[in-house]
């Protein structure tokens, strides 16, 4: 019986030699392809040399402390994941306090509520230039409401106020509510618009904008060609000047005309936040 159980030891001994099971009698699977074999995972620490560098959801090239623990090596992975080894970014907002006052043009704060990638946010999250927003309105004559609220039209419109204004391009360009003349018969309307700006100089430049009428006209109608309709008798017959108004309680100006009114006023401001 003795001899019976040390022959069935130095089998079992011979067999784990050769490396056809392990010691809890599972066998191996062999490494036809010659692969180096997964290493086994084995508790550790991230170390000192873990890269954190643009790994997404993560804090760049931000490791934590090199003796922190980690489950093993993998596969993939030596000496941790980059859950265990790398700071996660905390999404957060730019809050009350975020201080703008260092940079070279983006020096106002956004809204405390603004989201981030990260807590803290950063100053390309946080800050943005001043925003200057100009108001005015023309009245123009020989065309109807329906055509003045076409698309075809209003883009000519945005052009042709562009070009009154030293720097500013149709994209700065916002129409407001437009309103139809007293005069149904003959036509005419009312057309309010804003001109937005984080340029300080081409706010100051616009306060000293006269309205040239005639070539505000000949603009719009060059612009339009045939795509806004009947406009053969469109002319400009009269535009307000620069006067001081404020914004709503959302910090944006919005294009304003009384009903019926042939005029609007038109200003320059400063937003503070938007």
């Amino acid at each position: 019986m003795a001899r019976s159980s040390q022959l069935t030891t130095a089998i079992v001994s011979l067999v784990l030699l050769l490396g056809l099971q392990d010691a809890y009698g599972r066998v191996p699977k062999r490494n036809l392809a010659n692969e180096s074999p997964s290493p086994s995972p084995s508790p550790g620490t991230c170390g000192e040399n873990f890269d954190c560098t643009e790994i997404p959801g993560f804090k760049n090239d931000v490791r934590k402390a090199a003796d922190t623990p980690t489950a093993g090596d993998t596969s993939s992975s030596r000496g941790g994941t980059p859950a265990e080894c790398c700071e996660a970014l905390v999404p957060g907002t730019c809050g009350n306090n975020f201080d703008c006052s260092g940079e070279e043009t983006n020096t106002i704060s956004k809204a405390a509520d603004t989201v981030t990638a990260d807590t803290p946010g950063t100053a390309n999250e946080c800050c943005e230039a001043q925003t200057y927003v100009g108001e005015a309105s023309v009245t123009i004559s020989g065309i109807t409401l329906t055509t003045a609220q076409s698309d075809a039209f209003q883009t000519a419109f945005k052009v042709g106020i562009a070009e009154q204004y030293n720097g500013v391009s149709s994209s700065d360009v916002t129409i407001g509510t437009i309103v139809e003349g007293r005069r149904r018969l003959s036509g005419g309307v009312t057309i309010p618009y804003t001109i937005t700006t984080t340029d300080a100089s081409v706010a100051q430049a616009a306060l000293a904008v006269n309205l040239q009428m005639s070539s505000l006209g000949i603009k719009i109608s060059d612009t339009c060609g045939t795509d806004c309709g009947e406009i053969g008798s469109l002319q400009v017959d009269s535009a307000t000047e620069f006067q001081e108004v404020k914004a709503d309680g959302g910090g944006s100006a919005t294009p304003t005309a009384a009903a019926g009114a042939a005029t609007a006023t038109l200003l320059l401001v400063l937003f503070a936040n938007i």
